[in-house]
């Protein structure tokens, strides 16, 4: 497992999250 990988994994995650959390705020 190449950690760099699994590193990018994390920050798509992570922003995706965040990303999702601003849409719904903004909607409410």
């Amino acid at each position: 497992m190449d950690m760099g990988y699994l590193f990018q994994a994390g920050g798509v995650v992570m922003w995706s999250s965040l990303g999702f959390s601003v849409l719904a705020v903004s909607l409410i």
